[in-house]
């Protein structure tokens, strides 16, 4: 026992002699969240969630940009000429567009590129939210099976193992049992106590994951 206390004082950095006190029976948490619901909140809050959908944007802007650059830049320029005499002023417009000699070299390159960059962001965001839902899958079963275990230890185990301590120390005061029996019988309620606190511990835990 001391050294079960030293060990847990020394969990939460406290002296290794510090009192412990007497544990306390505390009623379970309350959680009434459903799995879809869980599910829709981590899928839009989760931070790296969100981070990851930030990436995947500014990889679909790249895209848009880089699909943009290959178009060639079209240039209009104006000119106005005076000219004196009977001759009319002169007006002119010039278009120029550049050839884009170097699109197989450069532009498409550029393109596949951030259209890669894009597809692996998507894919990085579809493996984090699977990632999460299974974490979430995963604890919510552990609540629920916690919460069906508990009720059995409570309503069904517990109080029968302490009916048979029970008609045990009844038969041994009569003589007719023997004290091991009695003894056998109130360690299987310890243990369907300590096994039901344990559940206790795991859908704590579950719920706070």
């Amino acid at each position: 026992r001391e050294a079960l206390e030293a060990m847990l004082n020394r969990a939460v950095g406290r002296p290794a002699d510090t009192p412990l006190g007497t544990p306390i029976k505390e009623s379970p948490t309350p959680f009434s969240y459903s799995l879809d619901e869980l599910i829709r909140q981590a899928s839009e809050r989760a931070p790296e969630l969100v981070a990851m959908r930030k990436m995947s944007l500014a990889a679909s802007k790249r895209l848009d940009m880089s699909h943009k650059e290959a178009w060639p830049d079209l240039t209009l320029s104006a000119k106005y000429s005076a000219r004196g005499g009977s001759d009319p002023d002169k007006y002119s417009l010039t278009a120029s567009i550049p050839l884009p000699l170097s699109y197989e070299r450069k532009q498409k390159a550029g393109i596949a590129e951030a259209d890669w960059n894009l597809k692996a962001a998507q894919q990085d965001l579809e493996a984090g939210r699977l990632a999460i839902t299974a974490d979430i899958r995963d604890n919510y079963a552990m609540i629920q099976a916690a919460d069906k275990l508990t009720a059995l230890y409570a309503g069904n185990l517990i109080p029968k193992a302490r009916q048979d301590v029970d008609a045990a120390q009844a038969s041994y005061a009569a003589g007719k049992g023997e004290l091991g029996t009695v003894l056998a019988k109130l360690k299987s309620v310890l243990d369907y106590e300590l096994l039901a606190r344990q559940q206790y511990a795991e859908r704590e835990k579950a719920i706070m994951r």
